[in-house]
């Protein structure tokens, strides 16, 4: 099987990490429109990872909502101090 080619700067030739980023990243040149997001594709990436975050949020009040109900049997420390 033929190895991929990482996508390249038109301009520098170097390597393209971020296909949200419109321009290379070392030279600043605009980069060629099959090498990054359209504005539909990006704002399609945003929408799914703002759901994703979301859910994360959910999961997390969700667990800390569960260890707050877990921690009503508590029983602060009592120090010797306290007894003096």
């Amino acid at each position: 099987m033929p190895e991929e080619k990482s996508p390249r700067c038109q301009d520098c030739g170097f390597t393209v990490f971020n296909n949200r980023y419109p321009r290379c990243e070392k030279c600043g040149v605009l980069l060629s429109a099959h090498l990054v997001l359209s504005k539909e594709q990006l704002a399609e990436v945003f929408k799914l990872e703002a759901e994703q975050a979301e859910l994360r949020n959910i999961a997390r009040a969700k667990a800390e909502s569960a260890s707050v109900n877990h921690s009503q049997d508590y029983i602060p420390y009592v120090g010797y101090q306290d007894f003096q």
